[in-house]
């Protein structure tokens, strides 16, 4: 029952576009009286970020105990270290042509579960697999659709050996931050997928929040990776995913602002399978906008997902999603041009025309290009190596 969902799910979503559009038009949400500022406290020293995650949130948006014990987010994700993928970020701005490009790279881990060997036969996953549907829905794959629910904030995704994503990432070096808007790379590692995309799997993200911000993305999610609909949130900061689709900036059009043609937001009320009537909003990671011609059935799901982050009505981040296989050679290279978007303002003009993955020596290079305002001074390259940076800190 739960397979013959997911497909259902495959089939609705491209098809279901227009009533998306047409029903996020006239959702409202309720208006809710803001709550006074808290006075300033007197300066002390400096808190562990954790602490300041919880205290920026409880400052901007005082909630009970109970409702900060239901939500979720950067501890879903498993963080590692940096060198067990030899993760590398390069950043090259072209002045000459007013360009730039983005690369995250990385070696797959053989000691990782489940994403060191999937083959071209095995993209089906754990639809297809029942020892992966042993191993994940045990740990809580496809609670969403009413599969076993061992999760909760307590216990949630980032403490699984196999439902879970370990997560890495390095920031955009300053220099190259001062003529992009892009600050923090992330790569997630995901054995098991989710049950919207069931095949181990890797993410990449280019935002343009720091990864200290991340850690203000709480939500209630029932310790998965997707938060629950809107009217299930109890916190200011949770309903800034803006899950039910009220506020995101439109242009006069009605298509989304700052998205390439075509993409929408994935809100509450997306047509889907019975009990599972989420959105794809994600602690530490925002809501998800997709170009819905690569959720259609007939398209291979090697090929990698180019989507868009959200997080209080601005866009964050972008976000390329690729089957583990590839990063064992088993796929082909992939270039996607977006050169069109809705309406597009200026502070996101560097915004990528084209994302590109490559897989060159064994590595696995996922690659954003786009335009600069500020074309004077010379070009340059800057390379982040975390295996580099590893060995100088041992040597240090």
């Amino acid at each position: 029952m739960i397979f013959k969902k997911l497909a259902l799910l495959s089939i609705v979503l491209p098809i279901a576009v227009d009533a998306i559009e047409s029903s996020s038009r006239v959702l409202k949400a309720p208006k809710e009286p803001k709550a006074p500022k808290a006075p300033k406290a007197p300066k002390g020293p400096k808190a562990p970020k954790a602490i300041k995650a919880i205290k920026a949130i409880k400052s901007e948006d005082p909630v009970d105990d109970a409702c900060s014990l239901t939500e979720n987010g950067m501890e879903v994700w498993k963080k590692k270290p940096n060198e067990e993928v030899k993760l590398k970020l390069t950043s090259s701005v072209d002045t000459d042509v007013c360009s730039y490009r983005l690369s995250l790279s990385w070696e797959p881990n053989p000691d990782y579960p489940l994403l060191g060997g999937p083959t071209t036969d095995d993209i089906k996953g754990l639809a297809a697999n029942p020892d992966f549907q042993e191993i994940c829905m045990t740990e809580g794959f496809l609670q969403g659709l009413g599969g076993p629910a061992p999760l909760s904030p307590e216990n949630h995704v980032g403490l699984n050996e196999h439902y879970t994503d370990f997560a890495f990432g390095l920031d955009v070096p300053p220099k190259t931050q001062e003529k992009i808007g892009f600050k923090y790379a992330s790569l997630g590692a995901s054995p098991c997928g989710t049950w919207l995309q069931q095949f181990p799997q890797y993410s990449v993200h280019f935002y343009d929040i720091t990864a200290e911000e991340r850690e203000d993305l709480v939500c209630a999610s029932n310790g998965d990776y997707f938060c629950l609909p809107i009217d299930q949130q109890c916190s200011e900061a949770a309903r800034k995913f803006n899950m039910d689709g009220v506020g995101l900036p439109r242009c006069e059009d009605g298509t989304y602002q700052n998205l390439p043609e075509g993409y929408i937001w994935t809100i509450d009320g997306l047509p889907s399978p019975p009990n599972a009537p989420i959105n794809a909003a994600s602690p530490a990671m925002g809501l998800h906008s997709v170009d819905p011609a690569e959720f259609a059935p007939s398209r291979d799901q090697r090929i990698p997902y180019t989507l868009f982050l959200n997080y209080d009505k601005e866009i964050i981040g972008n976000h390329v999603l690729v089957w583990a296989g590839f990063s064992e050679g088993y796929g082909e290279d992939f270039t996607k041009e977006t050169p069109n978007y809705n309406c597009k303002t200026e502070e996101k003009g560097y915004y990528p025309t084209q994302t590109k993955v490559q897989y060159v020596d064994g590595r696995t290079v996922v690659s954003i290009e786009g335009p600069i305002n500020d074309c004077s001074g010379e070009s340059f390259t800057e390379v982040v190596d975390s295996v580099k940076m590893t060995k100088k800190s041992k040597r240090a």
